[in-house]
């Protein structure tokens, strides 16, 4: 059994009770019963106690962690992913550049929306550097966007304004009616009567006048 001859400041230690959560610490100080040990990671299971605490801890109830032990410990390995997992992952922010997306329909301000454009430019970007290559299957970062995408050909396109009263049916049948809260660039965003504040975005194709 450890004592608190056994426990020097700066060793590596594994401390908790032997059937509770144990927890990779730092012991900082020797007192004459107890050690003070820094928390090297997080713990607790009910309620989380932040990187850093310190706690008074019993020598019993500490193990220390060898150098052996850490030289030992593997390196993590980075599994490399397919080529249509990169590809899913550079079309789906392809996706979310989309100007109405990307602005969400104007809920957001100009400058938000240029921050986000930036981020999900730099994750495209890293998506090259992982896949190692340009990725130009979809279109491009820079405003080119792909046909099976963005690229919509409308038939004979509805006029509305807003505040028109239209109807349209989803996709599992379902009958909505609502009015136009806002004009996109390739749909109408509809608010339905009675639903609170959720909002449909739709082809306007889709819609149809509504008494």
């Amino acid at each position: 059994m450890a004592s608190i001859s056994d426990f020097k400041v700066g060793d590596k230690v594994t401390f908790g009770r032997g059937n509770g959560e144990q927890t990779n610490g730092t012991v900082v100080k020797v007192n004459q019963v107890k050690l003070k040990v820094r928390q090297d990671e997080s713990r607790g299971r009910s309620r989380n106690h932040a990187v850093g605490t310190v706690w008074t801890v019993p020598p019993t109830l500490c193990r220390k962690v060898t150098l052996l032990a850490n030289a030992e410990a593997p390196a993590p390995v980075r599994v490399k992913r397919s080529e249509s997992d990169i590809l899913a992952d550079a079309k789906s922010i392809l996706f979310q550049l989309e100007p109405e997306v990307l602005h969400c329909d104007g809920e957001i301000t100009g400058a938000q929306a240029r921050r986000r454009a930036q981020h999900l430019r730099s994750k495209f970007k890293a998506l090259e550097v992982e896949l190692g290559r340009p990725i130009t299957e979809f279109g491009s970062v820079d405003g080119a966007m792909p046909v099976t995408i963005t690229n919509f050909v409308p038939r004979t396109l509805p006029k509305f304004a807003r505040g028109d009263k239209v109807t349209f049916d989803t996709k599992d049948g379902i009958v909505v009616v609502g009015f136009v809260k806002r004009i996109n660039a390739k749909t109408i965003t509809v608010t339905p009567i009675g639903n609170g504040s959720r909002y449909w975005r739709v082809s306007p194709n889709m819609l149809r006048a509504a008494v």
